[in-house]
């Protein structure tokens, strides 16, 4: 041994020169190894000089002699003490020797290794042995040996040998906190070691996870140390952001496995241990995928809560742990796929540090604030991110996941019914076509499987989810919470929705769902953001305040303002917020009106920057505001007196808020338009220079006679804002002072002055020319709101308005599509103040029911009477000699909305709903640019005239649809645009002209064909019989009519065209043509088939034109031709 030891270190020394040091080395290590393999008495000296080889070796950092040398010594030391276990015993004198040094506390006996070495006699195994008698208190000291093969930079068998060994050297339970000891020593050479570490920190979590350490390991200060040692590495990167533009790929990994390192610290041992046993995720991944794939992150958060070590550590951490995120988030130019990963470690363990009790939620609100302002104000990325945390933290349930994904099919018993199939499940709900409510659902598959018909319809098609019909006004992330979730089976699993058609199979048998109890219904604002109430108290809304001045162009960061808004939103949710941002040092209300007229005037010029949404944000927090300061005790309009103080707006900002008026903007947002006019009132609090700001600014546009004589769009848009502005004045002090000032300006009196002079003077009727003129004078809606929104709670304006009362009565009962007699309504129902006023509203009420309960029992009687019938005394008489012809059933055509006919009604007029569409005369006629004219077809739904204005006119007051949109209800879901009038028995000439009329006007409309003749007559007549010919569809272009349907409107077309040919007086012109074309030359027989006249044109035309023997003896030249 002692030749081969020579012969080894001879080789080491001079391996430089020696072309073939690895196979000249080879045997003797081979030898080496052999003879370690006895079990003599020797086996200790073989030691020493192995144990020599190896340390001659280690001083030698050259790859050669690591690969040949030093890293079989160590696998021969790894395979005796791994796998013999009395060889354990034996090499622990190996242990004790350099690695450890001793401090005797009581009765410990150590040895140094170069006294082992070279022999000593008190330093043999079997001396050390038999004086190992008690417990020993040793310490590992950080040796470079260990390290640098631990750490080794250019072998990874070297790395996982020496680790392997430590952890055999561990199994001794009197060293295992030694070697804990040491290895939580070489933490903070990490950084600097950078990928080499991988190995190392394999190992401490290994250890970590056999047996719990980290008890232990916190008490040392492990977790403050980490989080200091992230610190440091992170500010390195930061440094590097600023300083360089060059990106090392590998940078960050250090960070990576460091907040790796402290996750696993912070979170339960027993979480990381599953980690650890599942087989597809290391121990250095990602943890938000070992989150993804096995653990439910809640869970996890109320684990964390219950363990005592997060709970005393989390409040030291979270600053550290925040600083660093922070500091993350800024790096742009170095940020490379580790630091993305470190980030994500990062921002986990911030949301655990984060949830806790309501002390601790507050208390990370004050750290927010304190960061936020340190960050500067030109750094909008880091204030974008702390400002969202705040609102993560004041209301969690704003910010859920809203990845909701839906599968939509049909119901498998009406397959053969339902046409099409949804071919792109799953759907997001976060699509635009798919949400957010379910009625969106059931339009996305009318769209996509060509149901027409019922997109417009809600009671033709059903949805269904968990065997439960769902109404379509609920939203689908609602349905998805509260009836997918309610089920077990279904977490986690793609929404099923099943769509069939309503009584298609008979009456359904599933419950229905129509709405959801709200949660937490009964919990006040007050209680639900609580955590808010630190803003007042640390600043937080002075920051946000001072951070939104800044921004004064609010296109330069719209995030940032997105952000502020939202937090401040939820900050006024509270009262003490509220009178914070009341006080005069804030500014905070001029601060907001600021931005809300920068945004107007940004979205002015670039419409979809910011959006509506933003502005109506700034509305409801400055109504929040203004609100609280009007039920405050703390302002006095008297302010001065009082010495308190008085918050308002500024003189300009009513004057920006009055140019918003004019913006083009706000003016296609009516609703923007109209807050921002109740906001006004609420600005003036009662102080007399700005209310009179606001009169003198309106005064010039209230000459309500002036604007019937020359009624502008510009005027009525102002008369529309300043109603606006009295329905939106409040009942307090400041709101009465302001309704006082308009009194006395004379507005009030001007517009019953108005009332008095142009309202007639007798009941309203239909036809009544007067009450036409008057409720369609234009300032009539205007002076009405006006009076209405005055009068609320307002006595003396109520005592002046009472005059008219008589002509509100009349006024209230007319029907008209600007709802006149709705806003009279209202404004008698406004009269309440005054008990007399009140009680002269309802008497004139009663009097006209009465008078109109007279009037329908008059009605009855003359009706019965007609019919034969008497009532005397409470007993009915029936007179049998009555013709009984006027009470015969319909037999003819009968209108789809009254049900009756020309026999009970023979003088009102009946129309067919018909679609005209443009098209080409003729298909083969043979010009450059062909005529162009227009084809019609039919369901042949008939309806009275009258019928068909009255619903028009109901369906605009109640749902807003057009006139043709609304029709095609009652034409049975088909489209329509016009109706052509059918002669009655009793029809008059001049009622079927003015219907006439109207038709010709819709077709106009329609197609831009002018003026229709019995020309194109007869070629809309030649299209609709070519479709009976080649078996084209009826209902491609209006969803509906039947083949049947249409051959009866065939019918009634004819007539119709029959009367425009007598009253065009063109019979002969006609006749002339005919004859002409029965006369053409044989030759030019083609040449006419391809003219716009064709022969098939004269075919049509001759039914209107020759008689019945005329057309059997020529009926062959049209059959030749």
């Amino acid at each position: 041994m002692r030749w081969l030891t020579a012969r080894i270190r001879y080789l080491i020394e001079h391996h430089q020169s020696h072309p073939n040091f690895s196979q000249s080395v080879y045997h003797e290590i081979l030898l080496l190894k052999s003879a370690m393999l006895y079990d003599d008495k020797f086996w200790e000296q073989r030691l020493r000089y192995l144990i020599r080889i190896f340390g001659i070796s280690i001083c030698h950092s050259t790859v050669i002699v690591l690969e040949c040398i030093t890293l079989p010594c160590l696998k021969i030391l790894l395979e005796h003490v791994y796998f013999t276990s009395i060889l354990s015993l034996k090499y622990a004198p190996l242990v004790t020797c350099d690695i450890f040094q001793s401090s005797r506390s009581y009765n410990t006996i150590s040895i140094e290794l170069k006294e082992w070495i070279v022999g000593k006699a008190d330093s043999d195994f079997y001396c050390w042995k038999n004086q190992r008698t008690a417990p020993h208190n040793v310490f590992l000291s950080k040796f470079s040996w260990l390290k640098s093969l631990i750490f080794h930079p250019f072998s990874k068998h070297t790395r996982n040998s020496a680790c392997i060994l430590v952890k055999s050297m561990m199994k001794d339970k009197m060293r295992e906190k030694l070697f804990i000891d040491l290895l939580f020593s070489y933490i903070s050479d990490i950084p600097t070691l950078g990928r080499p570490a991988h190995d190392y920190l394999d190992l401490i979590l290994s250890v970590f996870l056999i047996n719990d350490w980290r008890g232990y390991l916190t008490s040392k200060g492990i977790l403050v140390k980490l989080g200091e040692i992230i610190s440091f590495e992170v500010g390195r990167i930061t440094i590097l952001e600023d300083s360089t533009i060059h990106v090392d790929i590998s940078l960050g990994y250090a960070l990576k496995v460091l907040s790796t390192l402290l996750y696993q610290l912070m979170c339960n041992a027993q979480l990381t241990s599953t980690i650890e046993s599942s087989k597809n995720i290391s121990l250095l991944s990602s943890f938000s995928e070992a989150k993804n794939r096995n653990h439910n992150f809640t869970t996890l958060q109320l684990g964390c809560l219950n363990d005592p070590i997060f709970l005393e550590y989390k409040n030291m951490l979270l600053p550290i742990v925040f600083d660093v995120y922070l500091s993350i988030k800024r790096l742009v130019i170095q940020r490379t796929k580790r630091v993305d990963d470190a980030q994500e470690m990062i921002f986990l363990l911030l949301e655990l540090l984060t949830s806790g009790t309501f002390v601790e939620r507050q208390n990370f609100v004050v750290l927010c604030i304190e960061k936020l302002e340190c960050v500067p104000v030109t750094d909008h990325s880091t204030s974008i991110y702390i400002i969202e945390e705040l609102c993560s933290i004041i209301s969690p349930e704003d910010f859920e996941d809203p990845d909701v994904f839906i599968t939509i099919e049909k119901d498998p018993q009406q397959e053969e019914f339902l046409q099409g199939r949804m071919q792109s499940n799953p759907y997001n709900v976060r699509d635009s076509s798919i949400g957010p409510l379910m009625r969106d659902v059931k339009n996305k598959i009318c769209r996509d499987t060509e149901l027409l018909a019922l997109l417009e319809e809600d009671t033709g098609m059903e949805l269904l989810v968990c065997n439960k019909i769902i109404c379509l006004d609920l939203p689908v992330r609602e349905v998805y919470r509260k009836v997918w979730l309610s089920k077990d089976s279904n977490a986690g699993n793609i929404m099923k929705i099943t769509y069939r058609m309503r009584g298609l199979l008979g009456e359904a048998t599933e419950d229905m769902i129509e709405y959801f109890v709200k949660e937490n219904d009964d919990i006040e604002d007050e209680d639900k953001y609580i955590v808010s109430s630190v803003m007042s108290q640390c600043g937080g809304l002075d920051a946000i305040i001072c951070r939104m001045r800044s921004l004064h162009n609010p296109l330069h960061s719209v995030k940032l303002l997105i952000v502020s808004l939202k937090l401040l939103s939820l900050c006024v949710k509270l009262k003490v917020n509220r009178r914070y941002l009341l006080k005069c040092s804030m500014n905070s209300i001029n601060t907001l009106l600021n931005i809300f007229t920068s945004i107007i005037e940004v979205e002015d010029a670039n419409e979809g920057i910011i959006g509506v949404k933003t502005l109506e944000i700034i509305l409801q927090i400055l109504f929040s505001i203004l609100h609280e300061a009007s039920s405050s005790s703390f302002l006095r309009i008297d302010s001065e007196k009082t010495g308190q103080e008085k918050v308002m707006g500024d003189i300009d900002q009513f004057k920006l808020l009055f140019s918003c008026i004019k913006n083009s903007f706000v003016q296609r947002n009516i609703e923007i338009l109209r807050q921002t006019m109740k906001l006004i009132p609420y600005l003036t609090y009662g102080d007399e220079v700005s209310m009179q700001v606001i009169l003198d600014y309106f005064s010039s546009f209230l000459n309500f006679e002036r604007h019937d004589d020359n009624p502008l769009s510009e005027h009525s848009l102002y008369l529309d804002c300043f109603c606006t502005i009295t329905e939106g004045i409040t009942s307090d002090n400041s709101g009465l002072a302001l309704k006082d000032m308009i009194l006395d300006s004379g507005i009030v009196f001007a517009a019953i002055k108005y009332i008095h002079k142009y309202t007639p003077h007798r009941m309203f009727q239909q036809l009544d020319a007067d009450w036409d003129v008057f409720l369609n004078r234009p300032s009539l809606p205007f002076v009405l709101r006006l009076l209405g929104g005055i009068c609320i709670n307002h006595l003396k304006s109520e005592i002046i308005i009472a005059e008219i009362i008589p002509n509100l009565h009349l006024t209230e009962k007319a029907t008209t599509s600007k709802g006149i007699g709705t806003l009279a309504e209202n404004l008698l129902n406004n009269l309440v103040s005054d008990e007399r006023i009140y009680s002269s509203v309802e008497k004139a009420r009663s009097v006209t029911h009465l008078e109109q309960v007279h009037l329908a029992q008059e009605f009855q009687k003359r009706s019965l009477a007609e019919l034969g019938i008497t009532i005397c005394d409470g007993k009915i008489q029936m007179d049998f000699s009555t013709d009984a012809t006027s009470i015969m059933e319909e037999s003819g055509l009968i209108c789809c909305i009254c049900m009756e006919g020309y026999i009970n009604h023979p003088r009102k007029i009946l129309g067919i709903y018909t679609f005209f569409k443009s098209c080409q005369m003729e298909d083969f006629e043979n010009t450059s640019r062909r005529t162009q004219g227009y084809t019609s077809v039919s369901g042949f739904n008939v309806v009275h005239l009258d019928c068909h204005n009255t619903a028009i006119r109901t369906g605009r007051q109640s749902r807003g649809k057009e006139e043709w949109e609304s029709a095609s209800i009652h034409n049975s879901n088909i489209r329509c645009n016009s109706l052509i009038p059918v002669w009655g028995p009793e029809v008059r000439d001049n009622g079927y002209l003015s219907c006439l009329a109207k038709h010709h006007s819709s077709l106009q409309d329609s197609t831009g064909f002018r003026e229709p003749s019995f020309w194109s007559s007869v070629h809309d007549l030649k299209i609709l019989l070519f479709r009976y010919g080649f078996n084209t569809s009826f209902t491609e272009e209006t969803g509906g009519g039947s083949r049947l349907s249409n051959m009866q409107y065939v019918c009634y077309y004819i007539s119709y065209t029959l009367y425009i040919l007598h009253n065009s007086s063109s019979i002969t012109k006609e006749q002339q043509n005919i004859d002409s074309f029965f006369h053409h030359a044989h030759s030019e027989w083609v040449m006419s088939s391809y003219s716009l006249d064709s022969p098939l044109y004269f075919l049509v035309a001759s039914i209107f034109i020759l008689s019945g023997e005329d057309w059997a003896s020529k009926r062959l030249i049209f059959l030749e031709h």
